[in-house]
């Protein structure tokens, strides 16, 4: 039978925190990561997790990710294994939690994305949560450490043009939310992708058509509109293989770009 015991003294319980995109890598670049206390909202720790994004192995180790990367390669499918690279610094938090009993915590990250065509600014915000208990004195430094996954895609429309009478010229930019890059040559061929871009106009008339790839992460292409007016322009990526999905938007006034 245990014997009762007077209250608990604190004990520090080391964390490390590291943010990977969903079928990518670490994610730096300002993600801000939060700890919290799950059950009264208290905070332990906070950060920015600023860094690399960690280096690609086709073999395993004991401090790889356990989420890998599965790509469509020439002999089939090809799986690489995500590990911190020891000749920089890694992108992710390493906290330490002041714990006087075993405790809930709740791990928050948030990515900030930004995209601007013309003067129009949208702002995407993608957040990934889970929870997690905690025991005083407990050491989860080790790598790679408590691994958060944000799913989605980054998709920024680059630019819009009026190249025609009632023709709109698109280009766009989707990348893994590392930054990782759709190319033939990288880990996330641009066979994987889906682009479409919906334009909506004033009178609900809606114009779908698909983007097509034109390198390095780009894709691009002239859709036609039904008349002169202004436009809600949407660009929507899939990677169904990894069940990614992401979007950007913004208006385009055919009016404001004369054509002669």
């Amino acid at each position: 039978m245990l014997a009762a015991s007077g209250s608990p003294s604190m004990q520090p319980a080391r964390v490390l925190v590291r943010v990977q995109a969903k079928g990518g890598m670490f994610l730096g670049g300002g993600t801000h990561i939060i700890l919290l206390d799950a059950a009264s909202g208290k905070l332990f720790a906070e950060g920015r997790a600023t860094g690399g994004s960690g280096q690609l192995s086709n073999s395993f180790s004991p401090a790889a990710s356990r989420h890998s990367i599965v790509t469509s390669g020439p002999g089939g499918q090809d799986v690489l294994w995500l590990s911190a690279n020891p000749a920089e610094t890694t992108a992710g938090l390493m906290a330490t939690l002041d714990l006087a009993k075993p405790t809930l915590v709740e791990f928050i990250a948030r990515s900030a994305n930004g995209n601007r065509s013309g003067n129009t600014v949208t702002q995407m915000v993608s957040t990934v949560t889970q929870m997690m208990w905690i025991a005083p004195g407990a050491d989860l430094s080790a790598e790679p450490g408590v691994v958060l996954v944000m799913p989605g895609l980054d998709v920024r429309i680059l630019a819009t043009q009026r190249v025609g009478e009632v023709l709109m010229s698109l280009s766009a930019s989707v990348s893994m939310m590392c930054g990782g890059r759709i190319d033939s040559r990288s880990p996330w061929p641009p066979s994987e992708f889906s682009v479409i871009v919906t334009v909506i106009g004033e009178s609900g008339t809606v114009v779908q058509a698909p983007l097509a790839f034109r390198g390095a992460g780009i894709f691009a292409d002239e859709i036609e509109l039904p008349g002169p007016g202004s436009y809600q322009v949407t660009v929507s990526a899939v990677q169904a293989a990894a069940g990614n999905a992401g979007g950007a938007s913004t208006v385009f006034n055919l009016d404001e770009f004369p054509y002669w």
